[in-house]
């Protein structure tokens, strides 16, 4: 999958976007506010419908906002789900603007999406947007409900994040990887609770537009639009498929943590040639030689790594004894402290038992090093903890051009290849 859709060449060529997606992000907040927003006055007629706004952007564009106010039996936080959830069932997207195909995973809520329109009854309001924003709207524009051409499909990068930018809400950022099809240069939906009223959630679709300044030729279609979307949202949040994700994602990932580690970092199961090698370099005492329930001698050594990461210790423990289980170091966007991992739940039930057998081969080895009768343990953890970050490695906030967004696309998606294999 990674050779064929995310190769070094695709990504070098493709990734033409000029924004940052940890400032899409960051800028979340301000797409809840009244401030700055220039109402259209082509909104809707009625004031409690919806609203139409637009505003300049930190780097210089045009940012049209379509918000309304739905009731919803769900909370706000859980009306938008990681792209990792939805590709384990066929569901009602919550935008028409961001039905996606899911194609590889960065991180938990952080993956590398294919786009295309949904065929259905808001097919034809996609197509306009992306051919009116391109200056390129032509007869085919207006081509039968449900049919979907190459065209209008593109790959991004789409990030969800939940109690963002405010305890209790979701953010969905997306980011086009490629411009050619895209009907805009990036786009962001937050779903908050709504201050007043129970039972009601205030959405904000923002699109970010390739132009300076509002084109009041497109008045007309984004009210269209932002009913359409509306009447999207308000079937979506009261669907079986909204409560359906709902409990996949609520169980979607386990926290998995390493304990007992009382005497120092844990064994690593050695082959023959590094056994052969460390005898050469390292005194006898450094290696132990264990049998397991069959009788079969194999040889570990203590982990050598100076400064300890979980994640790098299981990875390597998982690889040799060939258990495979994706493994992470992110959730919500926040890192968890070195002693944790997330796993997807469904993968680590299936090998865990094999897991746990040999984690007691290592905590034999360990004994045999380090005397005592404590080992450490591998186990799940009731709740993620996140190391607090210095203001020197917070995300940056402003961050333009070509090489950032290509360097961040790609730094991540060879993490997510090096965990694959």
């Amino acid at each position: 999958l990674f050779r064929s859709h995310c190769s070094p060449l695709f990504m070098e060529s493709e990734a033409m976007a000029c924004i940052d997606v940890e400032q899409l992000l960051a800028d979340a907040s301000d797409c809840a506010m009244q401030e700055g927003w220039t109402q259209v006055r082509e909104s809707f007629e009625e004031p409690a419908a919806g609203d139409l706004s637009y505003r300049t952007s930190t780097w210089g564009t045009c940012m049209i906002r379509l918000q309304f106010v739905v009731d919803s039996p769900l909370p706000a936080r859980s009306l938008l789900v990681p792209p990792e959830v939805h590709s384990t069932s066929s569901t009602t997207q919550v935008s028409g603007l961001v039905h996606t195909q899911f194609e590889l995973q960065l991180q938990p809520g952080d993956a590398i999406v294919r786009i295309c329109p949904s065929a259905g009854w808001n097919t034809l309001p996609v197509y306009a947007t992306r051919h009116m924003l391109s200056g390129q709207l032509r007869e085919h524009v207006f081509r039968e409900e449900g049919e979907v051409s190459d065209e209008d499909t593109y790959r991004a990068r789409l990030v969800v994040r939940r109690d963002f930018p405010d305890p209790g809400s979701a953010t969905m950022a997306v980011l086009p990887i490629s411009r050619r099809s895209a009907a805009f240069d990036a786009y962001r939906m937050i779903v908050q609770p709504h201050p007043i009223h129970p039972g009601k959630v205030s959405v904000a679709h923002v699109l970010y537009l390739p132009y300076e300044a509002y084109p009041s030729w497109a008045s007309s279609h984004f009210t269209v639009l932002a009913r359409l979307e509306k009447e999207r949202f308000k079937r979506y949040a009261f669907s079986a498929d909204a409560h359906a994700l709902r409990s996949m994602d609520e169980a979607f990932y386990c926290v998995l943590q390493l304990r007992g580690c009382t005497r120092g970092a844990p064994a690593v199961l050695l082959s023959e040639h590094e056994a052969d090698d460390l005898r050469k370099t390292a005194d006898q005492a450094e290696i132990a030689t264990i049998s397991d329930d069959a009788g079969a001698d194999s040889q570990w050594t203590r982990w050598p790594a100076a400064e300890f990461k979980f994640i790098t210790y299981f990875r390597d423990f998982l690889r040799r004894f060939n258990i495979r289980l994706a493994l992470f170091d992110e959730l919500e966007g926040q890192t968890v402290v070195p002693y944790q991992v997330i796993a997807p739940r469904s993968e680590w039930e299936f090998v865990k038992e094999d897991v746990f057998k040999a984690f007691k081969l290592q905590q034999r080895a360990y004994r045999r090093m380090n005397g005592g009768c404590t080992a450490p343990r591998v186990g799940e953890g009731t709740a993620a903890r996140f190391l607090s970050l210095s203001p020197e490695e917070t995300p940056q906030k402003l961050s333009s051009g070509t090489d950032e967004i290509t360097k961040e696309i790609w730094v991540s998606t060879k993490r997510a290849y090096r965990r694959m294999n």
